[in-house]
């Protein structure tokens, strides 16, 4: 019999497109495997491996971080950090399609409830410089949309010139 949070996963990633709907071996998302910090940890290290980053030592490490007096998203006072990061992270997996969405959500409650502390923000994947294909894509991309506006002005300044006059001397 599967678990509440198993049923929840499957539905969730069912709609999110992750699986072909004709295939019959389930998909499931890299940190829904395993449940509570396990889970947590093996989605944290796969991002990690995945964006060929070197792992952030706290982001695994809440030592020195005290749990929130009070969690809205838990409903109760957590008794430790480590229990508070399990039940975090059950919570967000419960609730989202994937391992983004979980990571995501697990960092916005984390920011709301704890703040910009261990390395947690509200958007927490950064790029580490501006330098590559990202930046210089962007850039050809808006010297392109730059270049069709100024055509279209020029294309039809001719008719707006027209129907100018026309409204003028009509």
């Amino acid at each position: 019999m599967k678990s509440r949070k198993e049923l929840n996963a499957d539905c969730l990633q069912k709609r999110s497109g992750a699986s072909h709907p004709k295939s019959s071996v389930p998909v499931k998302c890299i940190g829904y495997n395993k449940s509570g910090f396990e889970g947590y940890k093996e989605a944290v290290e796969y991002i990690y491996k995945l964006f060929d980053e070197p792992m952030d030592h706290l982001a695994l490490n809440f030592e020195g971080t005290a749990p929130p007096q009070y969690s809205y998203a838990l409903s109760k006072s957590p008794v430790s950090i480590e229990k508070y990061v399990a039940e975090l992270w059950d919570i967000s997996c419960l609730h989202s399609e994937s391992t983004f969405t979980a990571l995501y959500m697990f960092a916005l409650v984390w920011s709301m409830e704890l703040g910009n502390c261990n390395g947690f923000h509200l958007f927490p994947l950064r790029c580490s410089n501006r330098n590559g294909d990202l930046t210089s894509q962007a850039i050809v991309w808006r010297q392109l949309w730059y270049s069709g506006i100024i055509c279209q002005l020029i294309s039809s300044s001719p008719v707006l010139f027209a129907a100018f006059v026309a409204g003028y001397l009509g």
